[in-house]
């Protein structure tokens, strides 16, 4: 296999170095890492991984900007809360190692159905769906998965360069600061939400990016699906086969890449193409009938289907029979809060 164009940069021989005149600033290394093997007052153009092609770079043009800026603009609104999964999950794989990843893609598993519910036609049903996709993203970049661009130590320390990221982030937003009205209308159309993506998963961004080239390699139109859509359905469908090879410990295919892919291309077409959204709100149709069925009923089955309702769900209140809307039971009362719980164990069950 090809020397890493990086590997060999990393190797520059500074005997090599060609000062302009003395007394000067070094204007010229070698590094066979970089293009005609050189730099330039130490900057260069890395080589690519095949010398002339744009092999295994990605094709970033088939990631669509409507799910990026989306995920940014999520990943700012919601940070207190994946910074509370996140740390959850770092101590626990501590002490349990593969537990973070467990806890990951089975908590964006049970996410991805609620929004599937929802027939993603409602605020919390499009907000499961992105957490979802970030708890997916999370997973790829804890899961060990190999291919030979990195090493088992490159993944490991990627792994913990995550973490450190959300653990220990680096503030760009001021954290709970107004509005400045004068000042946004200054920018009128340049002004945007508050958003983080920088923060989006980098490794799961990359392996979305390999996987879309694999794509331009299987389909004659690879830009087909985000120019006409499709029925949101069937990548339901192909999602729902992706989360049972990745249960299933299946590393034939890059099965969370395609996962992902899913979850970006989903958003896509119903920002696009919302007309193409034929799901079904299932949570609706059953809360309605649930106003009309008696108290013992509502008290059993809780905001499930048809599982008994318990303390450790991410429950709705039951709407009453006077027909009042479903409110969202506060999280103290639900037991479900990844907030610190009495005994500082943060209770989120797998």
């Amino acid at each position: 296999m090809a020397q890493d164009p990086r590997a060999r940069a990393a190797q520059s021989d500074p005997s090599l170095e060609h000062p302009a005149a003395a007394g000067s600033k070094t204007v010229i290394t070698h590094n066979d890492g970089y293009i005609s093997g050189i730099k330039i007052y130490d900057i260069g153009i890395l080589e690519d991984p095949v010398p002339g092609e744009k092999r295994g770079r990605g094709k970033q043009h088939l990631t669509s900007s409507y799910w990026i800026y989306d995920m940014g603009v999520f990943i700012n609104r919601n940070f207190p809360q994946m910074q509370a999964m996140m740390r959850y999950a770092h101590e626990r794989a501590a002490k349990f190692p593969g537990f973070d990843f467990r806890y990951f893609i089975n908590v964006s598993n049970a996410l991805f159905l609620k929004a599937e519910g929802e027939g993603l036609r409602t605020k919390d049903g499009r907000d499961f769906f992105l957490m979802a996709c970030w708890l997916a993203m999370a997973a790829a970049e804890v899961d060990g998965f190999l291919h030979a661009k990195y090493s088992t130590d490159e993944r490991a320390a990627q792994r913990e360069a995550f973490y450190k990221k959300y653990l220990d982030p680096s503030v760009v937003w001021i954290p709970d600061e107004e509005d400045d009205t004068e000042f946004e209308a200054l920018l009128g159309k340049f002004a945007v939400e508050s958003c983080r993506i920088d923060m989006i998963p980098t490794v799961a961004l990359e392996r979305l990016g390999i996987h879309n080239e694999l794509c331009a390699l299987k389909f004659k139109d690879p830009t087909g699906w985000m120019r006409g859509g499709f029925d949101v359905s069937t990548r339901v469908d192909s999602m729902k086969r992706h989360f049972e090879a990745i249960h299933a410990k299946n590393t034939t295919e890059d099965h969370l890449a395609h996962l992902i892919w899913g979850f970006m291309a989903v958003t896509h077409v119903v920002a696009v193409f919302p007309k193409r959204n034929d799901l079904i709100d299932f949570e609706s149709i059953r809360r309605s009938n649930l106003r009309a069925a008696d108290t013992s009923t509502r008290a059993l089955v809780g905001d499930g289907g048809f599982r008994a309702a318990g303390i450790r769900q991410s429950a709705r209140r039951v709407p009453s029979d006077s027909g009042e809307e479903a409110t969202t039971t506060p999280s103290s009362e639900r037991g479900d809060s990844l907030v610190e719980a009495a005994d500082s164990e943060l209770v989120m069950p797998l």
